[in-house]
């Protein structure tokens, strides 16, 4: 990691996450996007952002790609809104 950038690893439901501020994105917090897939069960969290802005919704730093806080959001937001209609399928008779 560069030397403006400071890493914290919290523990989140069993999960590790990677969670770092960098003062070139306004030292905001920019959220492993890998560790954020594992937590959510995602295959491929990838695949799930690829239509996400850069810079405003994630960010690439070295071989890594952070989410940022508004990218987590719209994440979770498509998430809830999946689990959400699946629910509703398996509800209705």
């Amino acid at each position: 990691m560069e030397e403006n950038i400071i890493e914290e690893i919290m523990l989140f439901e069993n999960f590790d996450i990677s969670i770092i501020t960098d003062q070139k994105y306004n030292e905001q917090y920019l959220f492993k996007a890998s560790n954020i897939g594992k937590m959510l069960k995602l295959t491929n969290i990838f695949q799930s952002i690829k239509t996400y802005k850069e810079e405003e919704e994630y960010v690439k730093i070295g071989e890594s790609i952070f989410l940022t806080s508004q990218g987590l959001h719209h994440l979770l937001i498509v998430q809830k809104k999946k689990f959400l209609k699946s629910l509703l399928n398996g509800l209705i008779i």
